[in-house]
């Protein structure tokens, strides 16, 4: 009988472990100093000696036996009586290697200079400088590696400071004590092993923790060589750092990068083997560890396994990128919002920049907002010891274009606006050679040149028709940044179009240039200007007529467009090919490949993803955000690559790198006062007397919208009530921040201006005071009222600090747009949404509430809105999206549809010469446009094919950028966008009445309309605990399993529909609508959006149990998470699954989902209609199976309840 497992046999299976993988292994007390086999001079020493020489002795040949010794002198000798500052200054070393200086004897005699020579016995010497490396990361078997369990240590000092800058605390401890296993490398003990009794109850892993801890203070000897310290029970296992509290112990759920070990497997062997294979850990301490120093304090931090492997990966796709042959986009890193996603980048940028095949690059990482490239810069700032290199923000756009203009090397931080051409840039310098220099006296030749003038001056106002058209191209948007002069005088000539930055001359040869005498003249006056240093081009005059396209070709390879100039207009700012721009939150702005025209000013304008791109055409772009975008029109991985790695949330809460995100629905409901209703239309035509139906019909759209009934001061007033004692409620049970989100910078300064009239105290106009603040834009057009919260970059920055620091008194922040995304305060645990928001937005929000601090066990998310329906998506696209889908672009796939479609488009054009419009100034291309559309309405039904194909081109152009076949025909498709769009613009009014008149009595003629009654706790009303939206304990499941659900929806109906919601529609809804009526449908979708809030989060609940199962049963069976549903369903029977074979009901079940999914609705009002038709489906279904006819009841019903809860999200998907 084996007997039970206990700590001693939990070590000696750990010690397997490393044995498997090729660690020699030797029993603590035996290699004690009084042991069988000493390697240690005293129970003090750390260090096995007699290894580490040896180690270094192989790994550096040829240093001198008295260097190497010098070497493990400095490193065994410490400095400082802070541990962290030790442990540092060793990990340098470790990295590093330590510089030595050493003379040795020169290969042959030399005289002396006195030519004497030498006295007997005399050598010359000469001096050395070399580097005395402690590890061989890339010759393993130079290394020695050792596991040994029962180590003693005995320590006679102070106990000593860890906070990384303090001295020790006062005494001498004498203490001795043993850890389970130490591991070392080349005699260094790298790694600590903490072990407890898996079957003792009491002996947890947190109990691990907590004994190194007590080890730090008692042997503080042992830690100073540490990279890292593990903690197990045998099941659950942890790694950290010196530095690391509990809550940043993390596991390590993977030995190969490939593919997550089972729940099942033991987590102990899993870390074990992931972390310490040999080739691993060494490049783990080399490039995975980090000392980040603020000046205060030094924590030490390790990357988590999602980060190193996550690096690995983008480091071989950046070799594979970025060398001939590459298409430069490196992909996308996917990381959800808290998990460390601007450390994985320091830890990408310090490995980038060491590999040999990149040599030596230069890193541009960009962000789009200033706030977030002052934050990752603080971040790779404290952490520059990664890069080897002090980071550089760009101040300005000068100064970035000096920051690039490098041959190679730097880190440099800007924001992607910098790269963007100037809207008023600087006229190109005059050349050296120009008119005025003295070193080009001959420039206008020795003649009364007045005469040629005044003759330039009269052929510039006799243009022919062909001088015109060329004198419009070149003037064009395109050419923007170079000047070009018509009929222009140069020495004894006057030629047609000069461009001196260039020395370029543009000639039109008319007919008279077909003469012998005026052939010869050109051929002189062409001879003089190449003599001069002129190049000359010329064209016919019927070629710039007719074919105005091939000159722009012409003109195009002396002549660099905007697509050949990088930021300013002033050319690529480098052509290197080993630049890497690393794009921090790459869903937002890296988008705009086509161009647009600007109609107020006429100026082309692209997205700022193009400008960087041409800016830097050699470079390799990689992105790293936690909310990607997978829309028609914007793309991340078609933009950056493919995704390299995925790390949603779930797994990010699994891991313990973030905490779980609880929500709350507290819906404050609105109802339109009765007495009021009749007296909306009346005022609202007084208000808009005067006004054409459509600007009517706009006005109310905008007034009836969800901001105006949210911002009405009654609602305001609730809320804020509510948020005070929810809020105070909070703090009560756990100190710490909250933030609110408002639509509008109006209701912001509303909602402030009602929380401090209820608690005065919590006001200050002193930012350095007071427990409530807003951040917000602004500037000082803006109002009175508003002006107190408009801040300057540093009073913004400083109330910052104030909320991020725990112990601060601020602790209620206003929000609209600012701090949502890239901003992090750990001791947040509650957000009060009070805005609509959905997609990336709203998980980038929600997101602020998940970072790990202390005890804190989740962040909460309480809505005030109704968003629940839209979390339920943004989770289901940024989960199980996030961990299953298929996220690939194949970018010749894409080029070849937007080909297709290009001619489809290019067909409805037939006839119709629209490239013309592109080489036309802006007022000619504006009347191109018109006749664009004027020509697609002469066709049958031509606005429709039009508009359809278009869009149908503009996303496939989407996805198919940056192809080359993408990127020749951008042009075009702006200008056919912008046909689109005047085609759509075309049948709406125009008002010449300024609405902002109307618009505030509008305002406040529906803050009358509308007002608040209480607010409601939608899942107190259901029976339900709030539940944990990232993962769903089985205590909250079995709890909703037994609700019933029906009278769930009965009671939310009847209460939120039958007592609230009064509908009158009329036939012509458009012009006779009334205003009241409106408004209450508006306060209808409203309630409707709450009204699913519990029901969605009862959705969210079968998703997450189909999660967990998905994995384990739907992929081993072949089936989908909808079909296992069916499946259980069909299969509840034995019986029946004996009489038809498990594998026909497989295909059973596949064909009912997709039966079944084609067919649901969800409408409440006919909902019994709806059960009917599927039962019959269902029927028909079992039959042709042969299901057995007496099971067929059961089975019908039992299908029918799964598909009441999956039809919701199979009716979403189909519309």
């Amino acid at each position: 009988m084996n007997a039970p497992l206990d700590e001693n046999r939990l070590e000696a299976v750990t010690v397997e472990y490393f044995r498997a993988l090729g660690y020699g292994y030797a029993h603590g007390p035996s290699i004690a100093p009084d042991g069988d086999a000493p390697e240690r001079a005293d129970y003090g020493q750390i260090v096995l000696l007699r290894r580490l020489q040896d180690a270094l002795r192989r790994i550096n040949p040829g240093m001198p036996d008295e260097v190497i010794e010098d070497a493990i002198r400095q490193v065994t000798r410490t400095d400082s009586p802070d541990l962290v500052v030790n442990n540092r200054a060793f990990h340098s070393k470790l990295v590093d290697g330590i510089s030595v200086e050493y003379r040795q004897p020169a290969p042959s005699p030399q005289p002396s200079p006195s030519g004497r020579g030498r006295r007997a016995g005399e050598t010359e010497r000469a001096t050395k400088y070399g580097l005395v490396r402690l590890i061989d990361p890339d010759n393993i078997e130079n290394n020695d590696f050792l596991v040994v369990n029962q180590f003693t240590v005995a320590s006679d000092r102070s106990p000593p400071a860890t906070s990384g800058r303090g001295a020790g605390g006062e005494g001498v401890r004498h203490a001795t004590r043993r850890a389970d296993i130490v591991v070392f490398v080349n005699g260094l003990p790298l790694a600590i092993i903490e072990l407890k009794n898996p079957a003792e109850e009491k002996a947890t892993i947190r109990h691990a923790f907590n004994q190194l801890q007590t080890y730090k203070m008692d042997i503080p000897g042992a830690f100073v060589f540490n990279e890292m310290l593990v903690i197990s029970d045998g099941f659950a296992a942890k790694a950290g750092t010196l530095t690391s509290g509990w809550d940043r112990f993390q596991p390590w759920r993977t030995t190969d990068g490939t593919a997550l070990a089972p729940k099942s497997a033991v987590q102990l062997e899993v870390l074990v083997k992931g972390i310490f294979e040999k080739r691993r850990f060494l490049d783990y301490v080399m490039n995975f560890i980090t000392f980040e120093d603020d000046g205060k304090t030094i924590a030490k931090k390790a990357a988590a396994y999602h980060q190193y492997w996550a690096v690995n990966k983008a480091v071989g796709c950046t070799v594979e990128a970025s060398q001939p042959g590459g298409d430069r986009r490196i992909g996308v890193v996917w990381h959800t919002q808290g998990s460390g996603k601007s450390l994985s980048m320091a830890f990408y940028g310090g490995k980038i920049i060491k590999h040999p095949a990149m040599e030596n690059p230069t890193l541009v990482v960009i962000t789009d907002r200033n706030d977030l490239d002052d934050q990752l810069f603080g971040t790779f700032s404290t952490n520059s010891e990664l890069l080897r290199q002090k980071p550089v923000q760009a101040e300005s756009r000068d100064h970035l274009k000096e920051l690039l203009r490098v041959a190679s090397g730097g880190v440099v931080f800007t924001t992607l606006q910098k790269f963007m051409p100037s809207a008023a840039a600087p006229s190109p310098q005059p050349s050296p050679r120009g008119r005025g220099s003295e070193d080009n006296k001959d420039y206008r030749g020795s003649f009364e040149f007045s005469g040629l003038v005044d003759r330039a001056r009269e052929l510039r106002r006799q243009q022919t028709p062909a001088e015109d058209t060329l004198w419009q191209i070149l003037r064009n948007r395109q050419f923007a940044g170079l000047k070009f002069r018509r009929q222009h005088q140069i020495g004894d000539y006057i030629v047609d179009f000069y461009c001196d930055e260039l020395k370029l001359v543009v000639e039109l040869d008319g007919g008279v240039h077909g003469k012998p005498s005026q052939t010869l003249k050109d051929k002189r006056r062409q001879a003089w200007l190449g003599e001069m240093g002129f190049r000359v081009i010329r064209f016919a005059n019927q070629v710039i007529l007719d074919d105005p396209e091939s000159v722009l070709v012409a003109l195009a390879a002396h002549l660099p467009s905007p697509a050949g100039r990088g930021a300013g207009g002033e050319g690529p700012l480098s052509q290197r090919r080993n630049i890497v721009v690393i794009a921090d939150e790459a869903h937002r702005s890296h988008y705009g490949f086509s161009a647009k025209m600007d109609k107020k000013t006429g100026e082309m304008k692209y997205g700022m993803a193009k400008y960087l791109r041409d800016a830097l055409p050699g470079a390799s772009f990689i992105g790293f955000t936690g909310t990607p975008i997978e829309l028609d029109d914007k793309n991340t991985p078609a933009v950056f690559g493919d995704y390299i790695d995925k790390y949603d949330i779930l797994r990010a809460v699994e891991d313990g790198a973030t905490v779980p995100i609880y929500y709350e629905s507290r819906l404050a409901k609105l109802e339109l006062k009765e007495e009021e209703k009749p007296k909306l239309d009346p005022e609202f035509e007084e208000i808009t007397e005067g006004e054409e139906e459509a600007e009517k019909n706009k006005l109310k759209t905008k007034w009836a919208a969800l901001e105006a009934m949210v911002g009405t001061e009654k609602r305001v007033r609730l809320v804020a009530q509510d948020i005070i004692d929810h809020f105070e409620k909070r703090l009560d049970a756990m100190d710490g921040k909250a933030m609110i989100v408002c639509m509008s910078r109006r209701i912001c300064v509303e909602m402030y201006d009602a929380i401090i009239k209820l608690r005065p105290q919590w006001h200050s106009a002193d930012d350095a005071k007071g427990q409530i603040k807003i951040v917000m834009s602004g500037s000082a057009s803006d109002k009175t009222a508003w002006q107190p919260h408009i801040r300057t970059k540093l009073a913004s920055e400083a109330i910052a600090k104030r909320f991020k620091a725990p112990s601060d008194g601020l602790k209620l922040v206003i929000v609209r747009d600012m701090w949502l995304t890239g901003f992090d305060c750990p001791s947040m645990h509650t957000m009060y949404l009070d805005k609509p928001m959905n997609g990336h937005n709203l998980m980038q929000a929600i997101a602020r509430v998940n970072r790990v601090f202390k005890d804190k066990p989740g962040g909460l998310v309480v809505d005030y809105l109704g968003i629940a329906d839209a979390l339920k998506h943004a989770l289901h696209t940024y989960t199980a999206s996030g961990g299953k889908g298929q996220a690939t672009v194949d970018q010749e796939q894409a080029a070849a549809v937007m080909v297709e479609k290009y001619e489809v488009v290019c067909d409805l054009l037939h006839g119709f010469d629209y490239k013309a419009i592109l080489k036309a100034v802006p007022a000619q291309r504006m009347s191109g446009v018109a006749q664009a559309m004027e020509f697609v309405l002469s066709l049958d039904d031509g606005k429709t094919r039009f508009v359809q194909a278009v869009g149908d081109l503009s996303k496939a152009f989407a996805l198919a950028v940056p192809n080359p076949r993408a990127m020749a025909i951008r042009d075009e498709i702006g200008l056919f966008q912008e046909i689109r769009s005047a085609l759509i613009k075309v049948t709406m009014s125009e008002s010449e009445k300024s609405p902002d008149d109307m618009e505030s009595a509008i305002r406040q003629l529906v803050s009358r309309a509308v007002y608040s009654t209480e607010v409601v706790d939608i899942f107190a009303a259901a029976g339900l605990e709030k539940p944990d939206i990232s993962i769903l304990s089985d205590e909250f499941l079995s709890d909703v399993q037994r609700l019933p659900q029906r009278n769930l929806a009965l009671e939310l109906l009847k209460k939120l529909i039958n007592d609230e919601i009064k509908t009158r529609m009329r036939k012509n809804v458009v012009q006779a609508r009334s205003f009241a009526e409106m408004l209450e449908q508006a306060v209808r979708k409203y309630q409707n959006r709450a009204l699913e809030a519990a029901q969605v989060i009862d959705e969210l609940i079968r998703i997450a149990k189909e999660m967990r199962l998905a994995e384990s049963r739907g992929q081993e069976m072949g089936l989908s998470d909808d079909e296992v549903a069916f499946y259980d369903a069909l299969a509840e029977n034995a019986s029946a699954k004996q009489v038809i074979g498990d594998e026909k009901l497989r295909f059973l079940a596949q064909e009912l989902v997709d039966r079944v999914k084609q067919s649901v609705t969800i409408d409440w009002q006919v909902r019994e209609n709806a059960r009917a038709h599927i039962r019959v489906l269902v029927k028909r279904v079992l039959r042709k199976y042969g299901y057995p006819p007496d099971m067929q009841a059961r089975a019908t019903e039992l299908v029918l309840e799964q598909a009441e809860v999956l039809c919701k999200d199979w009716s979403t998907d189909s519309e």
